[in-house]
């Protein structure tokens, strides 16, 4: 569990986040291109603005914030 953690403008290009649940995290402004979000819980994530999503997997286990849509 990564909890109230503050990854403002952090790369996270590539990173292995399959299965992770990031709580009330700040990730405003960061690159995740590429990261493993498979099982990922993201649904309470604290600032998600200009954060950077491309070429990303998820499934059906992974949880995104409401109104966030992983294709836009």
């Amino acid at each position: 569990v990564l909890r109230n953690a503050n990854l403002q403008d952090a790369s996270l290009v590539n990173a292995d986040l399959s299965y992770a649940n990031i709580v009330l995290t700040d990730l405003k402004n960061t690159d995740l291109t590429g990261a493993n979000l498979v099982g990922t819980n993201l649904s309470s994530l604290h600032n998600l603005s200009f954060a950077t999503f491309a070429n990303n997997p998820y499934n059906h286990e992974t949880q995104f914030p409401n109104n966030f849509n992983p294709q836009a």
